[in-house]
């Protein structure tokens, strides 16, 4: 007689089994049953944690003292596939609880909207912006509202793009009637050349940028990576030097004068995936 299997689905093999069955049946040696229930696959959320640690100091130019030390961190939870929750704390969090100084949670849509609530803060703890894109004469626009509860403060920023190479961004605060204004221009080597400016306070500051490829040896491996550099100087005198390589980051800011003083610090940044 022939054994008779459930109908949900059958995957047998035996490769001693010829291809026809002979009259007398043969057990085969291997037999899977499948539920339908058991073909359903159930992603889990993304998540990830990204931690930071930043040295600071000053020198006189003949000691560097550390002036400071901190340690952060983010958890991110991709809780749909366009929304993520980020919950941000520091090193003050073992000591003071979630609500110490840098505590926050926001949960966000890359490229719409952030909507923050500050864990710290007992009265107006909320904050967020909203992000749309459109064009005008082919042209790509972007037009961001920043908005805090303390005040009830609105930040309006636009950002327009002529092309490729060239940007203009200008913010205006509706309380305070501040403006800003920031132009942005790619030369044809690579650089990135920008200009901020401030009204009513007429600050201004200058930078250039430039990327660059590196290449290292690991072994008989040859690995490319990228090393950006920044040169900025601003309207107070102040000359700023930024070197990035993931995950290394390097500051470096002194004022231009015949007594020699800087500001240093050092940051190491990396995130992992779980």
């Amino acid at each position: 007689g022939h054994i008779a299997l459930p109908r949900w689905s059958q995957s047998c093999h035996n490769p001693t089994t010829p291809t026809v069955a002979p009259a007398t049946s043969v057990i085969p040696t291997s037999c899977t049953i499948r539920h339908p229930i058991s073909r359903q696959t159930h992603k889990m959320s993304d998540r990830k944690i990204t931690g930071k640690y930043v040295l600071g100091g000053s020198s006189n130019g003949k000691t560097l003292d550390v002036t400071g030390k901190k340690a952060s961190g983010v958890v991110e939870l991709k809780v749909s596939s366009k929304l993520v929750l980020k919950a941000a704390f520091t090193e003050d969090v073992l000591q003071k609880g979630y609500t110490a100084p840098g505590s926050k949670l926001t949960l966000t849509q890359a490229g719409v909207f952030n909507l923050n609530y500050d864990l710290s803060k007992k009265d107006f703890p909320l904050s967020g912006d909203f992000t749309t894109n459109t064009k005008v004469d082919g042209k790509d626009l972007r037009v961001k509202a920043a908005w805090q509860q303390k005040d009830n403060a609105v930040v309006l920023t636009s950002t327009y793009s002529f092309d490729k190479k060239n940007v203009i961004e200008a913010s205006y605060a509706l309380a305070s009637q501040n403006v800003g204004l920031k132009a942005t221009h790619k030369t044809n080597n690579g650089c990135t050349v920008e200009y901020v400016y401030a009204h009513p306070s007429e600050a201004w500051s200058a930078s250039v940028a430039k990327s660059a490829k590196v290449r290292a040896k690991a072994n008989t491996n040859t690995k490319t990576t990228s090393v950006n550099y920044k040169l900025a100087y601003d309207s107070k005198n102040n000359c700023e030097m930024k070197i990035v390589k993931n995950p290394f980051t390097l500051v470096v800011k002194s004022p231009l004068s015949n007594t020699p003083k800087f500001d240093v610090s050092a940051t190491f940044e990396k995130g992992y995936t779980f």
